[in-house]
């Protein structure tokens, strides 16, 4: 009779193993990856056909199950080892069993090396160590990490994420009177922006790669960034996301900080360009990298220039934004001359000096976007949505700020009262 690796999985694997005895609450079948990925737990696209764990959630050993016409290869061994050494809750495996329902294989998980005969010795170390490995653990941890997360368009994804969360942190947040900049309970969508935002970057006749927001102070610039960046990854579009303030070593240097953290690689900055232009190629995406704040950048301002000229690859797209009245600091060197962003995004030095006092009248042909205060339909939301907030009430006709930090504050300020 033919047999499925299912049927070798739930028919043989698994009443082995109840007559172990391991009792059916121990037993996880086709169990989902869950590694530590960078600064967070993350799930991968990989699953395991069996994770045993004992009483206590420790893990005791992983079985891969191959079809029975299935030759069992190297390539099969590394992939149950890469399995059972980097599962992120409960440790790692000490055993890893790969079968074809034929032969059977039983491997050292740290090692690698097969145990002989069909069964575990009773005074293996690992047994009598109370299941708990030993040797070189932190060398087949990394080794399994090279293995399932070299950069993928899944794994991309993922880092995103990952990478998002742990920047914007010091941004975002729940809490209403935590005093910083994005709270998404409050956030009033800036449809017009983010309608034209999108149309720059993807959908317009002339997509931008570089593409500079801009606007007087305080009119939620920061909010809006982070919120595209929510919207983004909640589409599946690859971004990332530095305030510009962290970036004291530079753009290109927080990059490789980031892939190496997670990817656990000394790549170079050339090897990550390489690596996601060949990922965004085939899967025809684009990175999105947005930078908030460049105005706050006082030492080195004009490195970001040189380091979005680097990135410039048709793939990748660098989004930044600043206060208007800073632009010229920023946007020309010391000599006069416009640098790669200002070129970039086609603005004039006439034009720069206009945005110091007012929004330009239209910004259809230049690569940039322009915030400013709430419009009536927004006020009038953003009013809603603080009442319900903060507990507040504003008064018929009063005469409210239409910039988003005024009206935030008043907000906190006169919390369960009348503004």
């Amino acid at each position: 009779m033919h047999m499925s690796e299912d049927d070798i999985r739930t028919k043989i694997v698994y009443e082995w193993l109840k007559d172990c005895p391991i009792t059916s609450e121990e037993i996880f079948i086709e169990f989902t990856i869950k590694i530590r990925l960078g600064r967070g737990t993350r799930l991968i696209n990989s699953r395991s056909d069996v994770l045993v764990r004992n009483y206590r959630g420790d893990n005791l050993l992983i079985i891969e199950v191959k079809n029975p016409s299935h030759n069992l290869r190297h390539d099969d061994k590394f992939q149950a080892l890469s399995y059972a050494r980097a599962l992120a809750e409960g440790g790692i495996a000490p055993f890893t069993i790969l079968t074809n329902g034929n032969h059977t294989l039983i491997f050292d998980t740290i090692s690698g090396e097969e145990i002989s005969g069909k069964v575990v010795p009773s005074t293996h170390r690992y047994v009598e160590n109370q299941f708990k490995v030993t040797g070189d653990v932190i060398g087949a941890y990394s080794e399994a990490l090279n293995y399932l997360i070299s950069l993928s368009e899944d794994n991309l994804l993922e880092f995103c994420k990952g990478q998002a969360e742990f920047r914007m942190s010091l941004l975002k947040s729940d809490d209403l009177f935590s005093g910083k900049k994005y709270i998404p309970q409050t956030y009033v969508d800036r449809l017009g922006p983010k309608n034209e935002l999108d149309e720059k970057l993807f959908t317009g006749k002339k997509t931008r790669d570089v593409l500079l927001i801009t606007g007087p102070p305080q009119h939620g610039k920061t909010s809006f960034v982070c919120n595209v960046i929510d919207t983004y990854l909640s589409r599946n579009i690859p971004c990332v996301f530095y305030p510009a303030i962290s970036l004291k070593e530079g753009l290109l240097n927080a990059l490789i900080d980031d892939f190496q953290w997670t990817f656990n690689s000394n790549f170079s900055i050339v090897q990550i360009a390489q690596r996601l232009n060949s990922i965004l190629e085939k899967s025809n995406q684009y990175l999105v990298i947005v930078i908030d704040g460049w105005n706050e950048m006082f030492d080195t301002p004009l490195r970001l220039n040189e380091e979005c000229r680097r990135l410039n690859s048709g793939r990748i797209k660098v989004v930044i934004s600043s206060t208007s009245s800073s632009l010229e600091r920023i946007l020309y060197d010391g000599a006069g001359n416009p640098e790669f962003v200002c070129s970039s995004v086609e603005l004039t030095r006439e034009q720069i000096r206009k945005l110091c006092s007012k929004p330009l009248k239209s910004t259809k042909d230049l690569g940039v976007l322009q915030i400013d205060k709430f419009n009536s339909e927004e006020i009038a939301e953003a009013k809603l949505k603080y009442a319900k907030a903060f507990n507040v009430r504003f008064e018929e006709g009063g005469n409210l700020p239409h910039d988003p930090f005024y009206l935030r504050l008043a907000s906190e300020q006169y919390s369960n009262d009348t503004v």
